[in-house]
């Protein structure tokens, strides 16, 4: 009988306390031997609430609030947990200040974002060591790189960023945190004769390419799992004369390249959040499950291995 490896593989979960919750549930549901996040892990943004008056005042998604009790403030925060957004207390002319200092808004923010994922970490450690689920968990482009050190502190969760790792005794683990360059401008973005320089490298240390997983953030380019709306210069989607969103290719050359060149077994990568896919590119199967953090839908992949073969895998949402 073939010896199966069961992996869920999730990504750009943007902060969103729900979904990273819902991950370690399914990795425990489904009996998973191994959960890996594929990349972007903290959330995007602060949100205000100021106290007044024994209240809290707040806006989230466009929709002023007015928190009389506990139990409204607690759902609220609940509410911008679920978004991936951070609920920040602070006062009108502290927050006016903030705007103003983007350095200081970036400290407020980062320190929140890693006390979460302190949190997370921990609660990763506490249910899925017992049950010897090996997790896996990489920070992506969007995200700042200083968060990874929460990671890396932990004596359980391993950070797998620009390494290589044993997820079993049979296949080795390539990943790689940064994408080519996007309209955001983000920290991890680089450009791509960089990213190939940096995965050839990586990839000269694996002992047996044919059995390894590459999960890089950023998708290979010209596949389904790359394909998103154009942008205009001010970032707003273009749009065909039917009125439907103009579609294109943004991956990665040099992830399309590493895949071709070294053949690995499998490739798991995000980024492109709509472009839920699977396809071959020669003998590898590369995966994207997209991400639904903002309505609070863990998208998943249930993905079972044995040596040298993608035996079977179910795209999941929940």
């Amino acid at each position: 009988m073939k010896r199966l490896t069961r992996i869920l593989f999730v990504t750009d979960i943007h902060g969103s306390t729900p979904v990273f919750m819902k991950a370690l549930g399914a990795a425990s549901l489904y009996k998973a031997e191994v959960l890996i996040h594929g990349g972007d892990i903290i959330g995007k943004y602060l949100i205000p609430f100021f106290k007044s008056n024994g209240d809290v005042e707040t806006e989230i998604m466009g929709s002023k609030r007015v928190l009389k009790s506990d139990s409204e403030v607690q759902a609220a925060e609940a509410e911008v947990s679920r978004i991936g957004a951070y609920p920040f207390y602070t006062t009108p002319d502290e927050w006016r200040g903030l705007l103003q200092k983007p350095d200081s808004m970036t400290e407020r923010f980062v320190s929140l974002a890693e006390k979460r994922l302190k949190s997370w970490v921990e609660t990763a450690e506490q249910k899925l060591k017992p049950l010897n689920i090996k997790i896996f968990l990489n920070i992506g482009n969007d995200d700042y790189k200083s968060v990874a050190k929460v990671i890396e502190d932990s004596n359980y969760v391993v950070f797998p960023n620009k390494k290589i790792v044993m997820v079993d005794e049979e296949h080795e683990l390539l990943s790689l945190s940064n994408t080519n360059i996007t309209p955001w401008a983000c920290e991890g973005d680089l450009e791509e004769k960089d990213l190939l320089e940096i995965l050839d490298e990586l990839s000269s240390k694996l002992e047996h390419p044919e059995r390894a997983i590459v999960s890089l953030h950023c998708p290979p380019i010209d596949t389904k799992l790359d394909v998103a709306p154009r942008l205009d210069s001010k970032l707003r989607p273009v749009y065909l004369p039917g009125g439907d969103p103009q579609m294109i290719h943004v991956g990665c050359s040099a992830v399309r390249a590493l895949i071709e060149r070294i053949q690995p077994l499998v490739g798991l990568h995000g980024h492109i959040h709509e472009s839920r896919a699977v396809e071959k590119i020669g003998r590898t199967t590369c995966f994207n499950p997209g991400s639904e953090y903002a309505v609070g839908l863990l998208s998943s992949l249930l993905l079972n291995l044995s040596k040298d073969k993608v035996e079977s895998f179910m795209f999941m949402s929940g």
